[in-house]
């Protein structure tokens, strides 16, 4: 802030400032193709005696201006299915089912789950040769990791007493999925809202059905050279950009205040 106002960040008058955030020009070193020269973005407290109008300097973050991930094309492992996420609420049985149909293909999926989930059901996919399951990558390399799928999985329950539980639900994973603008692979029942969600905004291929889901995998495949499931970057600035999201939520507040 110009001119060291301190007192302004130090709400419980302790005399150790509140908070310091650095938002600095250029790319950080978190960001690829980007020389050691550069400041990596994170959080730290300082523990050394840095004072400012009398007060101490304590926790703080930083981070860079220009992030340059989502212009950076990276190419696809060929045949490589990707789901990533919690495999309870009957989604480790819709996995099996997409397992049994992708044993009989050229097709490899890659499960990663939280270390719980990989404890509690890799016995089940042990005995596939197509299918494996790992435990979740570090946040960080997340992303590079869903950029390596041709196609990314997303399964919900066929099981009437889930469907009635996640109906009103929305993945949380599906902002990082529409972030590497990769075809998703839906199999779930469409009254589950990400199910349906995929579908209307024509994300990927939704599989609600599953009898003879071995020839609706290969109309899916074959599907993918028509580059019909283009629309990931409309929908993410649609639903998941910070701005949008502060507009619907303001909007929102506003719909139920005094304020109109």
């Amino acid at each position: 802030k110009t001119g060291n106002d301190m007192p302004v960040s130090d709400a419980d008058n302790n005399n150790v400032v509140d908070f310091v955030f650095a938002f600095y020009a250029g790319e950080g070193e978190s960001n690829p193709n980007v020389t050691t020269d550069a400041v990596w973005p994170h959080a730290w407290s300082i523990y050394d005696e840095l004072v400012f109008n009398g007060k101490r300097l304590g926790a703080y973050a930083c981070s860079n201006e220009i992030d340059n991930i989502s212009t950076i094309n990276v190419p696809y492992e060929k045949n490589l299915l990707i789901y990533s996420g919690g495999i309870q609420g009957g989604r480790a049985t819709s996995l099996k089912i997409l397992a049994d149909a992708i044993e009989k293909t050229d097709l490899i999926m890659e499960i990663y789950a939280p270390k719980r989930d990989v404890f509690q059901f890799e016995g089940e996919f042990e005995d596939y040769s197509n299918t494996h399951i790992y435990e979740y990558v570090p946040k960080d390399k997340q992303y590079w990791n869903l950029k390596r799928a041709m196609v990314l999985v997303h399964v919900e329950s066929f099981e009437k007493d889930y469907i009635t539980y996640y109906k009103y639900s929305m993945s949380t994973k599906l902002a990082d999925y529409l972030s590497v603008k990769r075809p998703i692979l839906c199999v779930g029942s469409k009254e589950i809202a990400t199910v349906s969600f995929v579908e209307e905004n024509k994300l990927g291929y939704v599989i609600d059905d599953i009898t003879c889901i071995d020839k609706k995998i290969e109309y899916f495949k074959s599907s993918l050279d028509a580059q019909v499931y283009n629309n990931f970057s409309e929908v993410y600035k649609h639903y998941f950009y910070k701005e949008t999201v502060q507009k619907r939520v303001y909007d929102v507040l506003l719909e139920n205040s005094n304020l109109r």
